[in-house]
C-alpha cells in the first residue's frame, strides 16, 4: 500500500477502534489491565485514550509496512498528528460545555 492508501485506512482505524476502546472495559467486567489502556469513566481525560493507543498502533503498523517514509519522519508527524488530535477532543469538549452545555 501506499503511504496516501495507509493514511485514509489510519484515519478510519484510529476512529473505530477508538470507538471500540470506549466500550471495551464494560465488556470486560471492569478488569483492571483492561482499564489501564481504555475508557474507564466519561471524562475528557479518559477519552484521550481513545486516540492515543490507536494512534501508536497505526504508527507501529506504518514503520513495519510503510517503507517510502524515513523513521524519523514518520515518528515526528504521528507525534504531531496525535497532540492535534487530543487537543482538538479537549477544545471540542470545552467549547461545547462554554456555549451549548449549560
Amino acid at each position: 500500500m501506499r503511504f496516501f492508501q495507509w493514511e485514509v485506512f489510519g484515519f478510519f482505524f484510529v476512529f473505530f477502534l477508538g470507538a471500540l476502546l470506549h466500550t471495551v472495559y464494560e465488556w470486560s467486567d471492569g478488569n483492571p489491565i483492561v482499564g489501564a489502556s481504555t475508557s474507564v469513566n466519561e471524562s475528557i481525560w479518559e477519552h484521550l485514550t481513545m486516540v492515543f493507543l490507536p494512534g501508536v498502533v497505526l504508527l507501529v503498523l506504518e514503520v513495519i509496512f510503510c517503507k517510502e517514509i524515513r523513521i524519523p519522519t514518520l515518528i515526528l508527524g504521528k507525534t504531531l498528528g496525535t497532540y492535534i488530535m487530543r487537543s482538538t477532543i479537549l477544545e471540542g469538549f470545552y467549547l461545547y460545555t462554554l456555549f451549548i452545555h449549560h
